[in-house]
């Protein structure tokens, strides 16, 4: 379609410069980077607009400017093809912002996520996690056949220790013996073939409890932190300007919404119990665990959304075939 240029006169309409809105935001530059004298620095979000810019079958130049305003809202309510024609930054698709203008396909996913403060999921059970129930089952079943093997190969050798020793004695050893022989070196073997029982099971044994301690250094290293999850949302921290603070009113009618403008404002609130959790999209929240996921979790997600995208007047369907080649490329 892009190849043909039979149609030049539309060609020749969307050739030329094109106004871009990049909002200025007070944190996540990662996403747009726009510096205190208004100028564009960069950032993911505009890597890609400039990406999918070079894949149209036309030559146009982007003329980025901050608007007045920071709502993303209201900076897609007020495109007017004048003084703006599109907006390149991480704004997500909502019904009530597609009134008012185009959007592109999504470039990155935007679920919602609460962020809470971690605490430490450590207890007497957690020494029981590196196994299943079925493989402890196994190995305690393992040990009383093995004791009662040694029990009746060293009954017929008439070992002392078994042979005369009364029947719960005998019965206690079943279990014991096999657990003393691994960690306390105590009783003697007489029978040949107990010995080779023995030795098979202590072998067996030394690689079971080296398994349990890689497992058990992986569960304590990866599992360690889980999210505390609040019983009731009395304050609930959004990114300010964002529409989340519409999801919150809708679905927690009962919280208070709180606007948080920067990753400290994030880390300052939870930390000092402002907010009961952090309502946000998953890239933000996941650039923020970046820098403090050592004391905060994420749980969820708790909506879906379409998605990040750019909004245009005029050129949304080609900027969306844009970012739909570039990548099947990168596949």
């Amino acid at each position: 379609m892009w190849k043909n240029e039979t149609d030049k006169p539309l060609l020749e309409k969307y050739t030329g410069t094109f106004n871009v809105c990049v909002p200025k935001k007070v944190a996540f530059h990662e996403f747009v980077d726009v510096d205190n004298n208004d100028q564009l620095k960069g950032g993911f979000s505009i890597a890609i607009f400039c990406l999918a810019l070079q894949e149209l079958p036309f030559k146009i130049q982007p003329i980025f400017k901050p608007p007045e305003i920071e709502d993303y809202t209201e900076i897609v309510q007020k495109l007017d093809g004048k003084n703006c024609n599109a907006v390149a930054a991480d704004i997500t698709i909502t019904s009530n912002r597609t009134k008012y203008a185009d959007f592109t396909i999504p470039y990155m996913g935007s679920e919602l996520y609460m962020l809470v403060p971690a605490i430490e999921n450590w207890g007497i059970q957690t020494l029981f996690k590196p196994f299943t129930m079925k493989l402890w089952f196994a190995i305690i079943i393992s040990c009383i056949i093995i004791g009662i093997a040694i029990e009746f190969l060293e009954y017929r050798e008439k070992n002392p220790i078994f042979y005369h020793a009364p029947f719960f004695q005998k019965l206690f050893m079943i279990i014991w013996f096999p657990i003393s022989e691994v960690f306390f070196q105590k009783g003697e073997i007489i029978n040949k073939c107990s010995k080779v029982v023995l030795v098979t099971w202590l072998t067996v044994i030394f690689i079971v409890i080296q398994i349990y301690t890689a497992s058990l250094s992986t569960w304590l290293t990866v599992n360690q932190l889980q999210p505390k999850v609040p019983k009731v949302y009395g304050k609930v921290g959004y990114q300010s300007g964002s529409y989340v603070v519409d999801f919150i009113h809708a679905n927690l009618p009962d919280s208070e919404a709180i606007a948080l403008s920067s990753l400290d404002d994030y880390k300052n609130a939870l930390k000092k119990g402002k907010v009961d959790a952090i309502c946000d999209e998953v890239p933000y929240i996941d650039i923020f665990l970046a820098k403090y996921g050592d004391t905060y979790k994420k749980f969820g997600p708790v909506a879906d959304e379409p998605g990040l995208a750019f909004v245009s007047l005029s050129l949304s369907h080609f900027i969306s075939v844009s970012l739909f080649v570039d990548t099947k490329l990168e596949k």
